[in-house]
């Protein structure tokens, strides 16, 4: 008899923490214009954007995490029924909540109710139209990739990851790539197909973890160096930032070769460690990042409680570490809010999802065929 693998819960944790890094690099972009207010010093410039960075290689995990699983199952109207019917639970949540605690007009409100309607177009929840896109193609990208040999993967994924990560890094536009333009269901596709590509050919199985790590540390520090080098701009570097286009308003991108070598690194690790033991809360939490992503921002109820939160940093004028500390706190409080809130939507959502798949089975259930007639 087949034994399924037991389940690894490194990954379980990797999603709530990768999730947490999408909340702190959305507390950064709420700051907009004050980091360049008179009295913020670029030292406290700098730890924040290395505080913020987190959002773009935290999208490549779980788009790592999905290619790596989903390359080997075949496709299932149930899960994409599921996370649709889970994003319309979360939303009509925040439509009511909306209703009580926001002043937004009706028809406002209207607005963002159906918001996400299939196929699930959002500019604000950009990430859950590509990944309802990822889910609804799987059956084309699985078929396709899965039919190549190995020598034409690895082309293939060069060749991709060439136009699609490297020659934008160094300033060179691709048709497939605009340079300053968030690129969104695109490059969840790109991660796709790499998570896709280390499920079918583990080259890395006899990588030790110390090598894994020596990755992170550097990817790390080459990061966090191009950050200073953007804050500071030594007059030695000036020539080579403004060619490259390296600018502290923006200082990462979707498709950044440095972000998506460090979420490799950092998933792989958690591959070849230990299972290590998780409480049933947080799976429960890990299960529902997609909650924790729609509760957090671009919805009415988020704008007003961040705008307050930010208006407050504003008016005490906070500079230096006290303004780090603001920061870091406000971003691990609604990170600790909108968990709770997301775990007391579960049993709402299983309720539907359960609903759902009940409705699904009905109309899916084969019918009987009348024998065939004897000649």
């Amino acid at each position: 008899m087949a034994t399924t693998q037991p389940r690894n819960h490194n990954l379980d944790y990797l999603r709530i923490l990768a999730m947490l890094m999408i909340v702190c690099h959305h507390m950064y972009l709420k700051l907009g214009g004050y980091l360049t207010a008179p009295g913020v010093g670029r030292a406290t410039r700098f730890i924040l954007m290395v505080f913020g960075s987190g959002g773009k290689p935290a999208v490549n995990l779980f788009m790592l995490i999905t290619g790596y699983f989903l390359i080997t199952r075949t496709f299932k109207w149930q899960r994409l029924l599921d996370f649709v019917v889970k994003v319309y639970v979360v939303n009509t949540a925040l439509t009511i909540a909306a209703i009580f605690l926001t002043q937004s007009k009706p028809l406002n409100l209207l607005n963002f109710a159906l918001t996400p309607v299939f196929p699930l177009n959002s500019a604000g929840w950009w990430y859950i139209t590509g990944y309802a896109v990822v889910l609804i193609a799987m059956p084309m990208l699985n078929r396709w990739f899965n039919g190549l040999s190995q020598r034409e993967a690895t082309w293939f994924m060069a060749i991709l990851l060439t136009l699609t990560s490297v020659l934008p890094f160094f300033n060179f536009a691709t048709s497939i790539i605009p340079m300053y333009a968030t690129n969104g269901g695109l490059w969840m596709l790109v991660m796709y197909w790499v998570g896709a590509y280390l499920r079918r050919y583990p080259f890395y199985q006899d990588w030790s973890l110390q090598r894994l790590f020596g990755v992170l540390g550097v990817v790390s520090v080459v990061i966090v160096a191009r950050f200073g080098l953007m804050i500071w701009r030594p007059v030695g570097f000036r020539g080579l930032l403004d060619t490259l286009h390296w600018i502290p308003t923006w200082p990462w991108a979707d498709h950044d070769p440095m972000f998506l070598i460090w979420a490799v690194a950092l998933f792989l690790i958690c591959l070849k460690l230990k299972s290590l033991p998780m409480p049933k809360l947080f799976v429960y939490l890990s299960a529902e990042t997609l909650a924790l992503y729609m509760l957090h921002n671009s919805n009415p109820v988020s704008f007003k409680y961040t705008s307050a939160l930010f208006a407050n940093i504003r008016r005490a004028q906070l500079h230096g570490a006290a303004l780090i500390e603001r920061v870091v706190l406000i971003a691990l409080g609604l990170f600790l809010i909108v968990c709770v809130i997301a775990l007391l939507l579960r049993p709402l959502e299983n309720w539907a999802v359960r609903a759902s798949n009940a409705w699904l089975s009905r109309r899916t259930a084969a019918k009987p065929t009348d024998s065939p007639k004897s000649v």
